[in-house]
């Protein structure tokens, strides 16, 4: 199975490079209950006010080049699942966008299939390390395609 790359995760953020899609980052404006020498952190002298980040869900670029691509990264994502059906605390996905780094949307990898021990299944939009107790997916696998070989 030549055409099939494992993956380390990623050990930080300064080995991961940032994606070429340029993305503008969307903030709100939160009250937020922090310690401002005001009891309830009233946002005196702009104390207590913390933008949002908006982390968006996808970068446009397409799951696979092709369908020999495909069928490697459901199968390996379908036999995961299978293994780990009845532990709830293995997420899986396949092409989801993570985020390492808090508040740097431009720091992002969306690799074909990662698990992440420690974090229970469910759905997500993307995968933000820093709400996810700060852990990283363990295994992470990109399928070789003509569009991501090295040259």
């Amino acid at each position: 199975m030549s055409d099939v790359m494992i993956s380390p995760p990623i050990a930080s953020s300064s080995s991961l490079s940032a994606s070429a899609t340029t993305v503008t980052p969307t903030t709100t404006t939160s009250m937020t209950a922090q310690s401002n020498g005001h009891p309830n952190g009233n946002g005196v002298n702009g104390h207590g006010v913390k933008p949002k980040i908006k982390y968006p869900e996808s970068d446009g670029k397409p799951m696979a080049d092709n369908t020999k691509q495909f069928e490697y990264i459901v199968s390996i994502h379908a036999g995961f699942s299978a293994l780990y059906k009845d532990n709830p605390n293995v997420f899986i996905a396949g092409d989801l966008l993570w985020y390492p780094v808090e508040g740097d949307i431009g720091i992002r990898a969306a690799p074909d299939i990662m698990l992440a021990f420690g974090r229970p299944k469910g759905h997500r939009g993307s995968y933000i390390q820093h709400e996810e107790n700060g852990i990283a997916p363990q295994v992470v696998f990109q399928i070789l395609s003509p569009g991501n070989r090295r040259k």
